[in-house]
């Protein structure tokens, strides 16, 4: 029975065993390399790459994964293993239990529950945001950037996990905790809450009352971490709202969801153990290697020229050698430090990189107060730094400032 608090809300809950730090911690999956020679083999991988590492071959070493507690819990029950390798993530399979996770497969298969494993994704690199084309001020938060391989794409070894090209601010997903307030109007009859394959996993009647209810307390507190669809039944219902249940005592920044198999003959996607439509072979579950790539943030380049010679004059300044052109600001700029300094930009945007393959090179002229003139020339600029990236024209845009003495 439905009973107004006294925010004038209600509450949904689930029967479901209290998980996710709720009640007993589920023992983790293994997370040590197997033994040389031993008979694991890869179910999955996935491989972090981004456009900033020039210097790395792209390898992206910024972030730590762990798997969901329900998912620890059923891959120690499958015996698979996870790996951290730094630059990406492994999920292995014993050769000999490769039939059993068949098996449990097709006992556990149904057009409305999804067998998946799931992963959360953490910053270990404080200057990620700034190098990515990601907005400045994201907050992880508030959203999570969502995959899933039913949207991954490709063949061979260039497998995208991401819808795009690229893992970005698009692909977000607006973060809960377990405990969140869905807005309903007079006439709503029901909510209800369903999991990505389309399952309703909570429901409740929205009874009558005076004064009429303005919200509804939905608690996914039993539920597994993941993805979850709210629908509001009402004479005029709104568009169905999303929300990513992902917790831990580290704010996530990324949410995995890699189902097992293709859920229905209809959906698109790549997936580690082929359709159960038919028979399957054990030698054709596995190695399926995914990559989840990140863009390398755009900036404008603002180059501050100041003069080391209080009493000279910098004129004729020109920045040459690189793909983009400089423009120079008319009028000298006056610095925090009371200095002035002749301002170059950049006419377009540039990618931050690791190793940047620009060479730039400044030229100009020197006029002292006593009349004599010098050449002022610097064959290789600084390029931008990783850090600090100010806000730019655009989200995924910024400005890089670089001082340059002479």
């Amino acid at each position: 029975m439905i009973r107004p608090t006294p925010s004038k809300s209600m509450g949904l809950r689930s029967g479901a065993p209290a998980r996710n730090g709720k009640g007993a911690r589920p023992k983790p999956a293994l997370a040590v390399p197997p033994a040389r020679g031993s008979r694991f083999r890869t179910l999955c991988h996935v491989a972090f790459r981004h456009g900033f590492y020039t210097g790395n071959g792209f390898r992206c070493p910024d972030f730590a994964v762990a798997p969901t507690p329900d998912t620890a819990s059923l891959m120690a029950s499958l015996g698979l293993v996870f790996q951290d390798e730094g630059d990406g993530f492994g999920v292995l399979i014993d050769e000999l239990r490769v039939g059993d996770l068949i098996n449990y497969l097709r006992l556990a298969r149904d057009p409305e529950c999804w067998s998946r494993l799931s992963f959360q994704m953490f910053i270990v690199n404080p200057e990620f945001v700034s190098i990515s084309a990601l907005p400045i001020d994201a907050d992880p938060s508030a959203a999570n950037l969502y995959a899933c391989n039913s949207g991954a794409h490709g063949d061979g070894a260039d497998v995208m996990l991401a819808p795009g090209p690229f893992f970005g601010w698009k692909d977000r997903q607006i973060t809960t905790d377990d405990d969140f307030a869905v807005p309903v109007k007079v006439g709503a009859t029901r909510v209800v809450v369903t999991d990505i394959s389309g399952r309703e996993v909570l429901s409740e009647k929205v009874e009558d009352s005076v004064p009429p209810l303005t919200q509804v307390q939905v608690d996914l507190g039993g539920l597994p971490l993941g993805l979850y669809t709210v629908t509001v039944e009402e004479p005029e219902p709104p568009p169905p709202c999303t929300r990513l249940y992902n917790s831990a005592p580290r704010i996530p920044f990324c949410f995995l969801d890699l189902l097992f198999t293709r859920p229905r003959p209809d959906m698109a996607g790549i997936y580690p153990v082929p359709s159960l439509d038919g028979p399957v072979a054990p030698e054709t579950v596995g190695e399926v290697h995914y990559t989840l790539r990140f863009a390398a943030r755009r900036t404008q380049w603002q180059y501050y020229v100041v003069s080391q010679s209080p009493d000279s004059v910098l004129s004729d300044l020109t920045i040459t050698g690189g793909e983009v052109g400089f423009v120079s600001e008319p009028e000298p700029v006056l610095l925090p430090s009371g200095q002035l300094a002749t301002l170059l930009a950049a006419d377009a945007e540039l990618p931050l990189r690791q190793r940047s393959p620009e060479r730039l090179r400044l030229r100009g002229r020197r006029r002292r107060a006593d009349g004599q003139e010098s050449e002022v020339r610097i064959d290789c600029l600084p390029v931008a730094p990783a850090t600090p990236v100010w806000p730019g024209h655009g989200a995924e845009s910024g400005i890089s400032e670089m001082f340059v003495y002479v």
